[in-house]
């Protein structure tokens, strides 16, 4: 063989070589781009699953929102009034409407002493005419307090059943305990603007303005 034809054969094997490097390269990229082919469709097919449930879930949700807005909202039930709900109990505080409550206030809270009152205490609903043409009415004397002195108001742990403190308590164990209290001449005079509302009044008994048309005693 002369040289020529040698380094003709020499320059077909590096062809060949070339040649079969280039298929590997191409078979390997085919083979890894079917392999991501098949990712994507198994990935498409489950976002094309959860987009079928959330779809599902999305209309079950529309569907309750509009069940709710047809049905009529629910009627709270009506709040009973101080007299119902003190009904078979003692009352939190007993109060009497006076003029002397405004000369109390003004002395220091700790120098504040019981006051000698008249009170005529409010008739029966069928005796209020009556008693009122002819100016009748019993007037009895007791001795008021000013707001939070001791055993003016009914003990909350008393009334469950048993407190604590015993005879130590600074509130009222029973009617027989608790003091009068003095209150401003337009105590619960007017209504309580809260207590109609949804939320009610937030005091409670201790509200100032009127939870019922309940009368409260007048000093004279």
């Amino acid at each position: 063989m002369s040289a020529e034809q040698a380094s003709e054969v020499r320059e077909a094997e590096r062809l060949l070589r070339a040649i079969a490097d280039r298929y590997d390269d191409c078979f390997l990229r085919l083979r890894d781009a079917t392999a991501e082919v098949a990712d994507l469709r198994l990935e498409r097919l489950r976002l094309r699953a959860e987009n079928t449930h959330l779809s599902l879930l999305l209309e079950e949700l529309e569907a309750d929102q509009g069940k709710r807005a047809i049905a009529p909202a629910p009627t709270p039930p009506p709040k009973p009034t101080e007299e119902v709900a003190a009904r078979g109990g003692a009352p939190k505080s007993i109060s009497i409407r006076s003029k002397c409550y405004l000369s109390q206030a003004k002395q220091p809270r700790g120098e504040a002493e019981a006051q000698r009152l008249r009170v005529r205490p409010p008739p029966a609903i069928e005796q209020a005419g009556e008693d009122e043409a002819n100016g009748d009415g019993e007037v009895v004397e007791l001795e008021a307090y000013r707001q939070g002195t001791q055993k003016t108001e009914l003990c909350n742990k008393w009334e469950g059943g048993a407190c604590s403190y015993g005879g130590r308590c600074r509130f009222a164990h029973g009617l027989q305990e608790m003091r009068p209290v003095i209150r401003h001449p337009r105590y619960k005079t007017l209504p309580c603007q809260m207590f109609s509302a949804a939320s009610g009044c937030p005091y409670g008994h201790r509200c100032h303005f009127r939870h019922s048309p309940a009368p409260t005693a007048q000093s004279y």
